[in-house]
């Protein structure tokens, strides 16, 4: 009797300690947690891109990482204010405004700095850029760091030339659009458009490229354990390190990785960006 008793009470204490743990931190062992990626491309190679990458990361850090997808840029800029995702790799102002709002602190990013480029048809009569005056870009966003905010403050601010913004879905959409003629250049990015297949990046020029910043980081929800992070930080470092890996964080794009904090991103609150800035709305 002595002996059930204690069992029983043993399964109840076990009980209430995993309620307790599910109570802090709205997770258990079985459902995992959240990540949003930045649609950069297609919802497809989004997919073909994170998931073997997210599951060895789970696997490492030892625990389940669900991938949510955002259809648009937009929409992933108002589930990361709204504090939908547990884990995202945003843009740096992106994720700077998610320190600010939501308590995301960065874990991770790449060792390569950030810059805009601004690309043309091979083939168009743009050689410099004030022949972009009154010209419609193409650009992924309106928030996308380098390839939008960097590059419209610095049409702004040093070339001082007048335009049309027409914002894409995604990195590949706003290529494809100066691709067939329809819009006059696009906003990228080197490592997206280093990502375009060979044929469609031959067929595009680069005309510009704006200031250097730092890269995207994979940043946490202040709601997620320490525990959790530093396993999750951990097991970032260790796939960067491992040569196994290298071609597929380098579709991300990750060239290598070290640790990050929100220090690294407050240098962007001194480059006027926020002129520039669209608040997402729900």
């Amino acid at each position: 009797m002595i002996g059930f008793t204690m069992r029983f009470i043993f399964t109840i204490l076990v009980a209430l300690w995993c309620h307790l743990s599910i109570a802090q931190t709205g997770k258990s062992a079985d459902e995992g947690y959240s990540v949003g990626v930045v649609p950069q491309f297609t919802s497809e190679q989004i997919s073909q891109i994170w998931a073997p990458v997210l599951e060895e990361v789970g696997r490492r850090a030892g625990i389940k990482l669900n991938l949510l997808p955002s259809r648009t840029i937009r929409s992933f800029e108002i589930d990361l204010e709204n504090a939908s995702f547990d884990f995202a790799y945003a843009n740096p102002y992106q994720a700077l405004i998610a320190f600010k709002k939501q308590g995301y602190v960065p874990l991770v990013r790449d060792s390569l700095p950030l810059s805009g480029v601004l690309v043309v048809h091979k083939d168009s009569p743009f050689k410099k850029v004030s022949d972009l005056a009154g010209q419609v870009i193409a650009f992924p966003a309106p928030n996308a760091l380098g390839a939008s905010l960097l590059v419209r403050a610095d049409l702004d601010a040093v070339h001082r030339i007048s335009f049309t913004p027409k914002y894409a879905a995604s990195h590949t959409a706003a290529y494809q659009s100066t691709l067939n003629r329809q819009t006059a250049a696009t906003g990228g990015i080197e490592a997206t458009l280093g990502l375009l297949n060979a044929e469609d990046k031959a067929r595009l020029r680069v005309l510009y490229r704006t200031r250097e910043t730092v890269s995207h980081p994979f940043v946490v929800n202040k709601r997620v354990p320490e525990s959790v992070r530093l396993k999750v930080q951990n097991a970032w470092l260790a796939i960067s390190a491992d040569p196994a890996w290298n071609e597929r964080l380098a579709k991300i794009p990750f060239d290598r990785l070290i640790k990050s904090t929100v220090d690294d991103y407050k240098i962007l609150d001194s480059m006027n960006l926020e002129k520039f800035y669209i608040a997402p709305s729900n």
